[in-house]
């Protein structure tokens, strides 16, 4: 028997296409974390602070004439501006087509890839740092944060700004996962250097079980823990997390990001330019630390 389906009405049949998605980057943490400054138009393309350096005293004893003059010198820290930025061209039968506001779309995608590569750009500079714990292919050891903690309370010069600890996605995964196994003032199972380390006392009341409910770590060392999922895993699955003042890392702000369409007559399309101009460097190395390890996905 003949018979009419949906198959054979197949051409007539309405097709419903929900709203298109934005496939979105994860932003970061790093940015809101140490010291924004602004260069000015008319200032140049290089932000430039002079840092003079330390004097010191000596002991004296009556009648004793004071003739040790010192000299005061400074160094310079510049840090250059560049530019940034990303592009879309689009044709007109394109725009005129979609149902999809896509001009929108492409300005939302283009703001949210220009805020991770910022972010991604910072979280480069860990590798920097005067010193640090760990090395390629190490575990995580959440013992490195305290001692990151204590030789930044030891520094020469005093530490400037508060203290946070940004890690990588894995890295924070191994600290959630030694919280986790806190027994009775000892971390249980814990890798790395040492190889075993103590909270003196009893287990730390609601920090275990904060972790395992919220997988959230919060504070430890005196220092806020922040997970910047932008961090850079490099091809042997090693990344570089870092405990830092805020000072020890300027951000210099010069353009802030725009979008501007630029109409392209002979090819009938428009393109969609999204640029900042920005800069990023480092202050005083010693006001941080780097650790290097082993950043493999966990599979449980």
């Amino acid at each position: 028997m003949a018979m009419t389906t949906t198959t054979t009405l197949d051409d007539a049949l309405p097709k419903m296409i929900a709203a298109a998605r934005l496939t979105l980057r994860q932003t970061g943490v790093t940015r809101k974390r140490v010291d924004t400054v602004n260069l000015g138009e008319g200032q140049g393309l290089t932000y430039n602070e002079p840092q003079i350096s330390t004097f010191s005293v000596i002991a004296l004893t009556q009648g004793q004439d004071l003739s040790q003059a010192q000299t005061v010198s400074d160094t310079n820290v510049a840090i250059s501006v560049t530019q940034a930025g990303g592009q879309v061209v689009i044709h007109d039968l394109a725009v005129k087509s979609l149902r999809d506001p896509i001009m929108r779309r492409i300005g939302e995608g283009l703001a949210n890839a220009y805020t991770y590569f910022i972010d991604n750009d910072l979280t480069s500079l860990f590798s920097g740092l005067n010193a640090g714990f760990g090395t390629a292919g190490s575990s995580f050891s959440s013992g490195w944060i305290q001692a990151g903690q204590a030789r930044l309370q030891n520094a020469t010069r005093p530490v400037s700004g508060e203290t946070t600890v940004v890690l990588q996605s894995f890295h924070y995964r191994d600290i959630a996962s030694d919280i986790s196994s806190l027994s009775a003032g000892n971390w249980a199972n814990t890798a790395g250097t040492p190889a075993v380390e103590r909270s003196f006392g009893s287990s730390i009341s609601g920090l275990t079980e904060e972790v395992w409910k919220n997988y959230w770590v919060g504070r430890l060392g005196g220092a806020d823990v922040l997970v910047d999922p932008t961090i850079t895993i490099d091809a042997s699955d090693d990344a570089y997390s870092a405990i830092f003042a805020r000072d020890a890392l300027i951000f210099v702000e010069y353009d802030e990001p725009e979008t501007e369409t630029d109409r392209d007559g002979s090819n009938r399309a428009t393109e969609v330019n999204y640029v900042g101009t920005q800069g990023r460097g480092e202050r005083e190395g010693t006001w941080g630390f780097y650790f290097l390890a082993d950043a493999t996905a966990p599979t449980a």
